[in-house]
């Protein structure tokens, strides 16, 4: 976030990330009887939309205040994604051995973090040489990816019988 901001002269990320804690602990809190309503698949889809609108709201950033928009998208994304990812993977082992799910659930973050960092930093260093803004490209290119990951999911989803709510 900071080499993004850099070049507007934003050099305090903190309205970023007091949006993002506050934005997360109160959607958590108010949230919490979505999954038995909606079910983790609907959850995960819209997680995953939230996060994308999160990555679009970087590209109007013009002064460290509105640093509270993506902030917000992001944190109220994660607090929605989060747990219906981590419930719906973990339901996939049997009941005995939910323990064991959830933990590869949180080693899968982790994998995903080990590989998707190295890409990112690829697009930011590879597209200004073919031509293209270095963060708008990311920032667009991982709107798209997770809004057509997010419609997949959910298209599959629902052909997909499982012990969780649907």
């Amino acid at each position: 976030l900071r080499p993004y901001l850099a070049p507007m002269q934003i050099h305090s990320v903190g309205t970023f990330f007091v949006a993002y804690a506050i934005s997360a602990f109160f959607t958590r809190i108010l949230c919490r009887s979505l999954f038995q309503r909606y079910g983790a698949d609907r959850l995960v889809a819209l997680g995953m939309l939230g996060m994308s609108t999160g990555f679009l709201a970087y590209l109007g950033l013009q002064n460290a205040w509105q640093l509270v928009i993506p902030g917000c998208l992001a944190g109220a994304a994660q607090a929605v994604l989060f747990p219906a990812l981590v419930g719906r993977g973990s339901v996939a082992f049997p009941e005995r051995y939910r323990g064991l799910g959830t933990t590869a659930m949180l080693a899968m973050f982790d994998i995903g973090g080990l590989v998707g960092a190295p890409l990112a930093g690829g697009v930011v260093h590879i597209a200004p040489r073919v031509g293209l803004p270095a963060y708008p490209t990311l920032f667009l290119l991982m709107a798209g990816s997770l809004m057509f990951v997010a419609a997949w999911y959910y298209h599959r989803s629902r052909r997909i019988p499982t012990t969780l709510t649907q």
